[in-house]
Formats: C-alpha cells, structure tokens, sequence
C-alpha cells in the first residue's frame, strides 16, 4: 500500500474514536487492537506521528504499553524515537531497549552510551538486550573507525 492510501485508512479509523462516542466495551477493545496493529503495520513517520497524536490526544499516552509500541514502531527514525523517549516520565526496561537499538543502528551509535548509562543510572535490572545492543553500537563503531584507518 501507498503512503497516501494508508494516511487515508489510517485517518477513517481513528475518526471513529471521537471522544464524544461511548461504544459498548467490546468495541473498545476491538478498535484498541485495530490501532495497536495498525501502529506495528506503520513504516513511516507520518503515519506514526498520527496515531501518536491521537494517544495523546485521548490520553492513551499515559500507558506504558502503548508508550513501548509508539517507540518499537519508530524506533527507524531515531530523532523521532528519541523525542517521544525523552517525553517519558519512568521508561521501563523495554523502553530503554528499544532506545538502544534504534541508537545501534542510526547514523549516531555513540548514543546509545548515553542511554545505556541513563538505564545504569535509573537503577533498573539491565537484561541480555541491554548488553546486546549496546555492543552492537560498539561494533558499529569499531567497524566505521576500522574503515576509516584502511
């Protein structure tokens, strides 16, 4: 599909949560995965940037879950990731992960020192993603500074 196409679907379907309309908890639910699912097909920021707009709008930013989808689908587009990351009052683990490995394969790997430390700092319980993808930042690195020296 094109980005037209799916900016267009994409809008239908969230006009059907104004905040006026009072569905029955079925429905809730339903046109919550609907959005969730959309937000995973999601490939460009615009369409992203949508669906983020309407969680804040709704409050639906207030959640931790939605929060580690909205990053998870913009993790691509790290300055993007990075501005919603820093929005977040008490990023959790997978919040923190997922900051990691956007950093490890953006144009800027060296970040993800920051974020890595960020995570030491907050105290939390570091898993095998943490370590892993701060060291892919470090390859990153290594392999740019190992081309540059050829």
């Amino acid at each position: 599909m094109n980005l037209a196409h799916n900016k267009s679907r994409l809008g239908q379907n969230l006009k059907g949560w104004s905040k006026n309309f009072v569905p029955n908890q079925n429905f809730v639910v339903s046109k919550y995965e609907d959005l969730i699912s959309q937000l995973k097909s999601c490939k460009q920021t615009p369409e992203i940037a949508q669906i983020h707009g309407y969680f804040v709008k709704t409050g639906l930013d207030q959640n931790p879950f939605n929060l580690s989808k909205l990053l998870a689908s913009s993790v691509h587009n790290i300055q993007y990731a990075a501005s919603i990351f820093e929005h977040i009052q008490n990023p959790n683990l997978f919040m923190f992960n997922t900051m990691l490995r956007g950093y490890s394969i953006s144009d800027d790997p060296k970040q993800a020192f920051g974020v890595f430390n960020n995570l030491r700092a907050r105290g939390l319980l570091l898993d095998q993603f943490s370590y892993i993808t701060t060291l892919k930042a470090v390859r990153v690195i290594m392999n740019r500074l190992l081309f540059l020296a050829k």
